[in-house]
């Protein structure tokens, strides 16, 4: 895990790098254009108006890439909750269900077991300790 959140880290620092360079280059000066008189030996050709020059646009101040800490970035990324116990070794019949005597080698499934018995049929199933509410 350390290694991919030192690469995303190096990728920020390299993608805020781009962006500030990006940001302060400045935008060139467009020259005049002089004007056109109207041709006469030509009807309906109008004189075109010269176009004042535009200033150059100055760069604009980098704005600095937020600072993320590392051990912050680890702590938000989505960590999947880990099983309550390990179904198969409670499931002693091997029945594909864990009864209330099953349960009891496991203070947390006695204690939650009518809660987690979605059901109501007396067994806790796979898909019902899948779905439990967060310890």
């Amino acid at each position: 895990i350390a290694g991919a959140v030192a690469d995303d880290a190096t990728e920020v620092a390299t993608a805020a790098a781009l962006a500030t360079a990006d940001a302060t280059v400045a935008a060139p000066a467009v020259p005049a254009v002089p004007a056109v008189p109207a041709d006469p030996g030509v009807a309906g050709v109008p004189a075109v108006p010269a176009m004042p020059a535009v200033p150059a646009v100055p760069a604009v101040a980098p704005v600095p890439a937020p600072v993320v800490d590392v051990a912050v970035k680890a702590n938000l990324e989505h960590k999947p909750t880990p099983p309550m116990v390990d179904f198969v070794s409670v499931d002693l019949d091997g029945d594909g269900g864990i009864s209330r005597s099953e349960a009891s080698a496991d203070a947390r499934l006695t204690a939650r077991f009518d809660t987690l018995d979605a059901d109501r049929n007396g067994l806790l199933s796979e898909a019902e300790l899948d779905h439990r509410t967060a310890d």
